[in-house]
């Protein structure tokens, strides 16, 4: 006598090929959506780390300045060089490039440092020099642009940086002016 075989079908193994197939295809992309979500905040974080760098230094430079004075390229209409004149003969310039912002300082003609802000190169960048009284002010504004970055809201809001020219120097001839006698 016999015994019955003990085994699957093959329609029970298809069954359970396909349920795992559709288990293992959502795994793979949950961990694909997850790892795009943390590339993008990573991306995010990158982003507004150096744009706080930016303008926590042109604010300082601005603040710190003689003079301002905004040119533009000879490819360019708007300023895309933002030349500060700082005490002991620095001279910092900005220039807009189109991945970021570049900033190189100088000291008697020679290039003491150079640095670069990555910026989006979907964000719209320009800045002006506007008389405010007795000193100027530093204006810079960043904005999405056209073609993409609207996606998200706070692309599409631009951001508007002003500082005042020689704040600090202002300050340093009031406070040297007023010596008790």
């Amino acid at each position: 006598m016999k015994s019955p075989q003990r085994g699957f079908t093959l329609v029970e193994l298809l069954a359970v090929l396909a349920v795992f197939s559709v288990v293992l295809g959502t795994a793979v992309m949950t961990l694909q959506a997850l790892l795009q979500s943390g590339a993008h905040a990573r991306d995010s974080m990158d982003a507004s780390i150096q744009l706080t760098r930016f303008t926590t230094q042109l604010r300082a430079d601005t603040h710190s300045a003689l003079a301002v004075t905004a040119a533009a390229d000879e490819h360019a209409g708007s300023p895309v060089v933002l030349r500060v004149q700082l005490p002991q003969e620095q001279l910092v310039e900005y220039r807009i490039q189109p991945d970021g912002i570049g900033r190189v300082a100088r000291s008697g003609g020679s290039e003491d440092r150079s640095e670069f802000y990555r910026l989006s190169p979907q964000v719209e960048r320009g800045w002006q020099v506007v008389p405010a009284g007795a000193s100027s002010l530093v204006s810079v504004e960043l904005r999405a642009g056209r073609d993409g970055g609207a996606r998200d809201r706070r692309a599409a809001t631009p951001l508007r940086v002003d500082a005042a020219v020689g704040l600090l120097t202002q300050a340093h001839r009031s406070s040297s002016n007023h010596v008790a006698p």
